[in-house]
């Protein structure tokens, strides 16, 4: 082929384009603005600046989400939630999304709820509060060797380990203060109807007084009249040595009164006490005495040999007499 034909077929291949109408003039895309994205304009149409992107644009199989969008499900790596509660615990929330729980209070702890079983923040006692199946089982140590602290809100007592527990410093029993050593047990007594339960313990003093029963009376020296008692249980011990510093014509029945607790109202339970006497009146029989029922009292006569009977007991006493009584009663 001739050059001249050559050129002339080139000719024609580009005249072709215009012939058919399909020619298209190249153009230019004017700058866009720093807020706009590139975007294709779709079959047949040019690509354009856009100024904003759907929600979701599918490249392949997946999705890419713009900033300000729909929210990102689980399955695509996001959340499903647009917001969640400030300290709330993340949880889940359906097979698609993710929940939040509402920020507990101080100390409480994470529970299931009811029905559909949202986790909740709940306060450690009350209703709702997760109790085990089974009691958890102590190990040795049974219960440890504290430097200090309380066992409270015990429904039994533990077992393990008691039989060699020793304790570095008192025990409170009935809500009294426990002391650095021994057993403590509250001022007011609180009685148990079990007859194998020691429920009281109480140690003081009482102080001494006669009384006549019909007239006259017989003082006591101050420093001779005060009484040591110990109570256990439902049994109170005591003592006392006593002086007399004065009589005024005694006449009647004797009593010494001040007794730290009232005794027992029952006839068979009324005890005797020990007493002895010193510096009496020479024609005094021998002294006895006795708790008188229902009182704080202690009743003192004479026991006349000859006749097997009781005798008053007021005319044994004088000036500088002296009497010492040791006994027990129940209260």
């Amino acid at each position: 082929m001739t050059k001249k034909a050559k050129y002339l077929l080139l000719g024609l291949v580009l005249l072709i384009p215009f012939l058919m109408g399909t020619y298209k003039y190249p153009s230019t895309l004017w700058d866009g603005l720093t807020t706009q994205i590139f975007v294709g304009g779709g079959a047949g149409s040019e690509p354009v600046w856009g100024t904003d992107l759907p929600t979701a644009v599918t490249i392949g199989t997946g999705y890419i989400y713009r900033a300000g969008g729909t929210d990102v499900p689980v399955a695509d790596g996001g959340t499903g939630a647009s917001t969640f509660a400030l300290n709330g615990v993340l949880y889940g929330n359906t097979t698609a999304a993710i929940g939040a729980t509402a920020i507990g209070a101080a100390g409480s702890i994470l529970v299931v709820g009811a029905d559909p079983f949202v986790p909740i923040f709940a306060v450690g006692t009350g209703t709702g509060v997760p109790v085990r199946a089974t009691s958890p089982t102590l190990v040795t140590p049974a219960l440890g060797t504290p430097a200090s602290g309380t066992l409270t809100s015990c429904t039994g007592l533990p077992t393990a380990g008691l039989a060699t527990q020793v304790f570095a410093a008192g025990i409170g029993i009935g809500g009294a203060a426990a002391q650095t050593g021994g057993i403590a047990f509250p001022a007011t007594a609180v009685p148990s109807a079990d007859p194998n339960t020691l429920d009281d313990y109480e140690e003081g003093t009482w102080e001494t007084a006669f009384v006549c029963g019909t007239s006259g009376t017989i003082t006591v020296f101050a420093t001779r009249k005060t009484g040591w008692y110990q109570k256990i249980g439902k049994t109170v011990f005591l003592g006392n040595n006593i002086s007399v510093d004065s009589v005024s014509s005694p006449v009647g029945y004797l009593y010494i009164t001040g007794l730290p607790f009232t005794s027992v109202n029952d006839d068979d339970m009324i005890t005797s006490v020990n007493i002895y006497g010193t510096v009496l009146n020479t024609s005094s029989d021998p002294l006895q005495a006795r708790i008188v029922q229902n009182t704080t009292d202690i009743y003192i006569y004479g026991f006349n040999s000859g006749t097997g009977s009781e005798s008053v007991a007021s005319g044994f006493f004088k000036a500088s007499s002296n009497i010492t009584i040791f006994g027990a009663y129940i209260i």
